[in-house]
C-alpha cells in the first residue's frame, strides 16, 4: 500500500507531509451546520481558539464542544480561510452563500464531498478512504490497520476508530450507532449514497455508486477542471497542432481525486457523465487508435463551474 510519506505532502510537492486526524472532535457534519457557520462568518464574526468559548456556541445554537468541529469542517471543505485568528469566506463559500444559502441542492453536497475527499492535508482519512483504500467492503478492523499503515505513524487505535466512525456516520444512513430521530443530527452527505450498510449490526459496509442522474454534469466538470488546473493532481497533454487540452478518459476513472475515485464510479457511469458533458458543449469525445480521450472545449475554474451549475438548475426550475 502507498504510504503517505511517498505522497510527499499529498502531492503538494513539499518535503514536509501533513496529517490531520480527529480534528472533527468525533462530530460529523450535521444538517444545517455549514449554513450556520457560513452565515456566522459572513456577518463578521470569528471562531475563538478557546474550546470552551460558550458565546460562539450560544450564537450558533450548538454545544460548546461542537464549535471546534464546525470550524474544522468549514475549513476542511474550503468554505473559510483563517487569517490572523479571524475567518473569511473563500470564493467557494461566497458562491454557495449567495446561490444555495441553506445547502438545499444535492450538487452542493456533492461538491462539499469532493472538497473533503480531495483534501489530504486537512481531511487525511477522507482522502485515503476515497482515493487510496481499494477494498469494496469496509469493516473497522481493516480500516484501522490499513490507515495506520498509510500514515506511517503509530496512533492510538481509538483515535483511528473515531475516523472510521465519523466517515461511516457521515455517509451511511444505517450507521454504527442507532439512527437518531432528530433530522438535524443526520449528515447531509449520507444522501449521496456512497456507503451502504450490509448488516443489521453495523459492522460491514460497502462503497456504493450514487444515482448517476444525481451527479450534475457541471459538478462533475468542476472536479475535472479543478484537477486540470492543478498540475500536481492529474496528467494532461496538449495537442500542439490546435493547442487543445486533452485528457485520457481512463484518468477520470483511475487517478486519485478523479470523479471515478471521489464518487465511486465505474467506467460505464463515467462515460454517461462524459456524454452529458459533450451534450452541454464543454468537451468533445475522441475515439482513435483504441485510446479514448476528451478535448477540453471550455476552460473553466471550479468556481465558474459552480456558478454555471446554479444557473443551469435555476433555468431548469423555471422550465
Amino acid at each position: 500500500m502507498i504510504n503517505i510519506k511517498d505522497k510527499i505532502d499529498c502531492d503538494n510537492n513539499d518535503s514536509i507531509f501533513k496529517i490531520s486526524i480527529r480534528k472533527h472532535e468525533s462530530f460529523e457534519i450535521r444538517r444545517g451546520w455549514l449554513h450556520k457557520g457560513i452565515r456566522y462568518v459572513d456577518s463578521g464574526n470569528s471562531f475563538s481558539d478557546k474550546d470552551s468559548d460558550k458565546n460562539v456556541g450560544d450564537k450558533l445554537g450548538i454545544g460548546r464542544s461542537m464549535v471546534k468541529a464546525l470550524r474544522y469542517w468549514l475549513k476542511a471543505a474550503k468554505l473559510i480561510i483563517d487569517k490572523n485568528n479571524k475567518q473569511y469566506l473563500t470564493s467557494i463559500g461566497k458562491i454557495i452563500n449567495e446561490k444555495d444559502t441553506y445547502f438545499e441542492e444535492k450538487g452542493t453536497n456533492y461538491l462539499i464531498h469532493y472538497l473533503l475527499a480531495s483534501n489530504c492535508d486537512d481531511a487525511t482519512a477522507w482522502y485515503w478512504f476515497f482515493n487510496v483504500y481499494k477494498e469494496l467492503y469496509i469493516d473497522k478492523e481493516t480500516f484501522v490497520e490499513e490507515f495506520i499503515e498509510f500514515i506511517g505513524q503509530q496512533k492510538s487505535k481509538r483515535i483511528i476508530e473515531d475516523e472510521y466512525n465519523c466517515i461511516i456516520k457521515s455517509y451511511s444512513h444505517k450507521s454504527i450507532d442507532s439512527i437518531d430521530p432528530e433530522e438535524t443530527k443526520i449528515c447531509p452527505l449520507s444522501e449521496l449514497n456512497l456507503i451502504q450498510s450490509l448488516d443489521n449490526k453495523g459492522k460491514i459496509y460497502k462503497k456504493t455508486s450514487p444515482n448517476i442522474d444525481d451527479v450534475h454534469p457541471m459538478i462533475a466538470y468542476a472536479v475535472v477542471m479543478d484537477q486540470l488546473n492543478d498540475e500536481s493532481k492529474i496528467t494532461k497533454f496538449t495537442n500542439k497542432k490546435n493547442n487543445i487540452t486533452q485528457l485520457e478518459i481512463n484518468k477520470l476513472w483511475k487517478d486519485e481525486n478523479s470523479i471515478g475515485k471521489i464518487f465511486n464510479l465505474d467506467r460505464i457511469s463515467i462515460f454517461r457523465i462524459i456524454e452529458k458533458l459533450e451534450n452541454i458543449g464543454v468537451i468533445d469525445i475522441v475515439r482513435t487508435a483504441g485510446l479514448d480521450i476528451i478535448n477540453i472545449k471550455k476552460q473553466m475554474t471550479l468556481e465558474q463551474c459552480l456558478e454555471e451549475y446554479y444557473k443551469m438548475i435555476l433555468e431548469a426550475s423555471h422550465g
